[in-house]
């Protein structure tokens, strides 16, 4: 909603077709937070037919809420009936949006590597994707990723070698219907792995002729957790 109201001071006011007597009260009702409000005498003089309410509107409390007016009365005392126009929209959180990558991103070898970004809301902006890591040729710069839906966006990566290490997507220009820009990205790194593990065995030594129980031990050097197997004949 392009009308929708955001953080900060919201002043409403209560015109009414005719004097009242009484002063009206205010409620504010939504989604459960901090910018609801119980019955709440308005300001304006009395006798009078124009009345006002100051809301501090306030953030990670979105959603449609109504304003009911009560209370108020003419001199004849006939309450007043519900207000018009009585619904609006606060919209005070950024799109935050969560990646996922079609491959471990624990170790990811070279070749293709879909990364799917979903929005917690609608995004209306065209946002974008940059890949960060050590100098190499699987860094990005800031490309529009391809829209899937209005929550759901795609990026393809494809991944060359010899350019390995931790590297860091970051989304950018990701505004919602009310022009509030993205709140960052969840689940947003991921290793480039594409060289082979190096195995030293210390023990025994090359060459060395052994018998009965044999000790073998080493060390393995790789960005990733590797699993070593033993085997020989005997």
């Amino acid at each position: 909603d392009s009308n929708a109201v955001r953080a900060g001071a919201l002043t409403i006011t209560a015109l009414f077709s005719e004097t009242v007597n009484t002063r009206p009260a205010i409620s504010i009702t939504g989604a459960p937070g901090s910018n609801n409000r119980a019955a709440t005498p308005m300001a304006g003089n009395l006798p009078g037919n124009l009345f006002t309410f100051l809301l501090d509107v306030q953030s990670g409390n979105d959603g449609t809420f109504t304003a009911a007016v009560s209370s108020a009365a003419d001199r004849a005392g006939n309450a007043n009936q519900p207000a018009t126009n009585a619904m609006f929209v606060i919209a005070t959180v950024a799109p935050l949006a969560a990646l996922s990558f079609s491959r471990d991103p624990a170790g990811v070898g070279a070749g293709s590597l879909a990364i799917t970004c979903d929005f917690d809301q609608p995004v209306v902006s065209a946002p974008t994707l940059a890949i960060t890591g050590p100098a190499g040729a699987n860094n990005r710069a800031a490309a529009a990723m391809t829209r899937l839906s209005s929550t759901r966006f795609l990026f393809s990566l494809d991944v060359v070698s010899s350019n390995d290490g931790e590297f860091f997507a970051t989304v950018g220009n990701a505004q919602n219907s009310v022009g509030i820009s993205g709140g960052g990205a969840i689940n947003n790194r991921f290793i480039v792995d594409t060289t082979p593990p190096i195995l030293t065995v210390v023990e025994p030594a090359e060459g060395t002729t052994v018998g009965g129980a044999v000790a073998v031990s080493g060390c393995v050097s790789d960005l990733t957790a590797v699993t070593v197997l033993v085997s020989g004949n005997g």
